[in-house]
C-alpha cells in the first residue's frame, strides 16, 4: 500500500494528489490506522478477514461495489459523495478491498494535512474509531470491498462539524495521540 501526504490542491479526489511527501508505516500506526494484506479469494484472505473480525467482535459483513457499471450513474455519484464527506464512526473501520482499487484518507495528528492510501486488492485497513477520513474511488470508478461490522445496523457516519469535535468517541481518539 503506498501511503503519502495529500498535496492539499483542489481538484477531483479520484486523481493520486501525490505531494511525494511519504508517510512512514510507523506515523500510520501512530495514528492508530493498521494494514494487512492477503490475495483476494484464497485461504489467507479468508483468515485474515475472519482474525480481524474476532479482534473486535465484529459479527457481521457485506459487501459494497462502487462502480457505474454496476450502480447506474446517479446511484454511483450519490454513493461516493457521501463517502468524500470527512466523517467519523462510532466503532472501528474495517475494509478489506476484493477487487479494484481506490484512496482512504485520515487526517494526520496535527488536523490540517491527510494522509492518503492508495488501496489495491488484497488490502486491509482498520481506522480507529473517531479519527476523520474519507473515501475516494480512483480513476477507474470501479472498486469492490468487504466491509465488517458489530452490528447489522453498520456504523454511524458523523460528518465533520463543531458537534462532531464534543462527541466522547472524538475526544477519546485523539487522547490516544497525546
Amino acid at each position: 500500500m503506498r501511503v503519502y501526504q495529500y498535496d492539499n490542491l483542489p481538484g477531483n479526489g479520484r486523481l493520486p494528489h501525490d505531494s511525494g511527501i511519504n508517510v512512514s508505516a510507523t506515523d500510520l500506526v501512530a495514528l492508530g490506522v493498521t494494514h494487512s494484506f492477503a490475495v483476494p479469494q484464497t485461504a489467507a484472505a479468508d483468515t485474515l478477514v475472519a482474525r480481524l473480525a474476532s479482534e473486535r467482535t465484529f459479527a457481521h459483513e457485506d459487501e459494497i461495489t462502487y462502480a457505474p457499471a454496476v450502480m447506474g450513474q446517479a446511484a454511483y455519484e450519490a454513493a461516493i459523495a457521501e463517502t468524500w464527506e470527512e466523517h467519523i464512526h462510532d466503532e472501528d473501520e474495517i475494509r478489506y478491498i476484493t477487487r479494484g482499487s481506490g484512496y482512504f484518507d485520515v487526517r494526520k495528528s496535527d488536523d490540517t494535512n491527510w494522509v492518503r492510501m492508495k488501496v489495491v486488492a488484497g488490502d486491509a485497513i482498520v481506522l480507529p474509531k473517531g479519527i476523520y477520513h474519507r473515501f475516494f474511488v480512483d480513476e477507474n470508478d470501479d472498486v469492490t470491498m468487504t466491509r465488517l461490522f458489530k452490528s447489522p445496523e453498520h456504523i454511524t457516519q458523523d460528518n465533520r462539524s463543531a458537534e462532531t469535535e464534543a462527541l466522547q468517541v472524538r475526544k477519546a481518539y485523539l487522547a490516544t495521540l497525546e
